[in-house]
């Protein structure tokens, strides 16, 4: 059984500074990642209730605040693992202030901002407390967690002057509190020779990868919601529905495919990097699933339609370019043996296309539209990443 001080310890370090020790993912961080998955459903309907530029910043906005808390607190479980059921408490204590922000997230930016942002602002207050106590049980390594907490406090100070501001100042402090945090990785470890342990071999990928698969599922909603209201389920809502799931399948394929179970390359930039690339990737997938849900809507499949046209080839392409993006930062020698110039540049030349639809096709009805964007998604499969070898060692 344990002891006061076992609770009170900041848990143990995972791995050590030599090796980087294989690590699946657990049962109860999938379980957190359903929060925030709450979240991001919640950001999507609110999306596709105005499709418009105004509701595309407050999705930004609000997205970009759950992406922080996400990718914070799985870095840190990663870093410490609590002993016994203390790991499942502290756990379940991160999860209470992520449900706080679901059930406020709509009109996160209006009449909920300040409620959002005190569970936003509790979130982050713990994480940062929990990064002091990570130094208490593990001494080697308490200059870094130090430094790494204490250089949370100023952006936890700019959460906390947002409170006190009215609109747009407000979002202008939050937006700086959020490049601060952003920073903090590099600013934590610049000029400090202790390092933590490596991360597990292959936990990167499959975190990330896990997190893709569930957001992907809200693409599935939003088909299977746009068709379920229709007034009358048609043969040709059928058709849409079927049409819908064939975009999100393809991009499912290509993200698995090319880049999952693949992790990044060593130095600190090229994991930063790539894990940047997966926020506007998660978005631009969600954006897509409030495109679906639109385009199954559509009374009129033959008239062109702007937001449908916006929504659709804009997360086309951006889905497109990141993926091509990312490969570029992936640790050679695993996965599939794929060329590092005539891969991404096919996806690259693919997501120009779609962009091209999103700003100047304006006549294209959403029909044809979509046949477009799924022969530009589907034509990457053709080049099939077992067709160039597979590296056994992967």
């Amino acid at each position: 059984m344990m002891n006061i001080s076992g609770w009170l310890s900041g848990g143990v370090v995972r791995g050590g500074l030599d090796e980087s020790p294989e690590r699946k993912v657990d049962w109860l961080e999938l379980f957190f990642d359903l929060f925030f998955v709450v979240i991001i459903s919640q950001l999507a309907h609110g999306l596709a209730d105005n499709p418009t530029w105004a509701g595309f910043r407050e999705f930004v906005f609000l997205f970009a605040s759950t992406w922080w808390v996400w990718l914070a607190g799985t870095y840190f479980n990663e870093r410490f693992r609590f002993p016994g059921t203390a790991n499942t408490i502290f756990t379940f204590l991160q999860m209470l202030p992520v449900a706080g922000m679901a059930i406020f997230v709509h009109h996160g930016m209006g009449d909920n901002f300040v409620p959002f942002e005190i569970c936003f602002l509790t979130s982050r207050i713990m994480l940062t407390l929990m990064w002091f106590r990570g130094g208490l049980n593990n001494p080697h390594v308490a200059p870094l967690t130090n430094r790494v907490a204490i250089t949370f406090i100023p952006a936890l100070f700019l959460y906390l002057l947002a409170i006190f501001n009215n609109p747009p100042i407000r979002y202008l402090i939050w937006v700086a509190g959020l490049i601060t945090e952003v920073m903090t990785p590099v600013v934590a470890h610049t000029g400090i020779k202790i390092a933590l342990p490596k991360f597990g071999a292959s936990w990167l990928a499959e975190r990330y990868g896990l997190f893709i698969l569930i957001v992907m599922g809200e693409t599935l909603v939003g088909v299977i919601r746009g068709a379920s209201e229709a007034t009358q389920v048609s043969f040709t809502t059928f058709v849409t529905a079927i049409l819908g799931l064939a975009l999100s399948f393809g991009v499912f394929r290509i993200y698995f495919d090319f880049i999952g179970r693949r992790n990044p390359r060593k130095p600190m930039w090229w994991m930063l990097t790539w894990s940047n690339l997966h926020f506007l990737l998660v978005m631009s997938i969600v954006v897509t699933g409030v495109g679906l849900l639109r385009f199954v809507q559509l009374p009129d499949l033959w008239q062109p339609c702007e937001q449908i046209r916006i929504l659709l080839a804009g997360a086309t392409a951006t889905t497109l370019i990141i993926i091509a993006l990312l490969e570029t930062t992936m640790q050679p020698g695993e996965g599939p043996n794929l060329h590092p110039v005539r891969s991404p540049l096919f996806k690259i030349i693919a997501g120009l296309i779609a962009a091209a639809l999103c700003l100047w096709a304006t006549s294209l009805a959403p029909l044809p539209l979509l046949l477009i964007l799924l022969a530009l998604t589907y034509s990457h499969l053709l080049y099939h990443p077992g067709w160039e070898g597979v590296d056994t060692k992967g």
